[in-house]
């Protein structure tokens, strides 16, 4: 009888609701701790392979302190900031195929910089308008390749282009 009265008191309610509120809360402070430890092993995976993946860091390179040929050029990845600056761009390369792998390829760009590419299952791979797989590629192929960088500073790639087939 006296649990009973206790269970249907308004103190007993509002007791619930305040831990079932802290539980929600503290679930997603842990969250917020989980994607920001996801953030930060990937800043620093990126930063630890850039130098193997993209022929590592120029002097200015986020400045924009490039000199002329690379300030002229706007291609192999480098893309201009409206004012004038130049940047990276990770999530492309275009290039030349110079080795090929089971589910990989490397491509050298006109800056004479190596990218690995990872083609995945939905990948999709397009010269004109033919769909082609992996097992189509060949060493010397023009390819233009879109996707996004992983924690390695390889590319996952969405879409393959091939503009010259050997």
């Amino acid at each position: 009888m006296e649990m009973e009265k206790v269970v249907k008191s308004d103190y007993f309610k509002w007791t619930l609701v305040a831990i079932a509120a802290l539980i929600i809360v503290l679930g997603a402070f842990r969250l917020g701790m989980i994607v920001g430890f996801k953030k930060a092993n990937f800043a620093y995976g990126w930063e630890k392979n850039y130098p193997s993946n993209f022929g590592g860091p120029r002097p200015g390179m986020m400045m924009g302190d490039f000199d002329r040929r690379d300030r002229d050029r706007g291609f192999g990845g480098f893309q201009p900031f409206n004012d004038g600056r130049f940047m990276m761009n990770p999530h492309g390369a275009g290039g030349k195929i110079i080795k090929i792998a089971s589910s990989t390829f490397a491509i050298k760009g006109a800056d004479n910089i190596e990218k690995t590419v990872i083609v995945g299952k939905d990948t999709s791979i397009v010269e004109r308008r033919q769909n082609l797989s992996i097992t189509d590629l060949k060493t010397g192929d023009e390819v233009m390749v879109m996707g996004d960088p992983n924690e390695q500073g390889q590319i996952n790639a969405k879409f393959i282009r091939i503009f010259n087939k050997q």
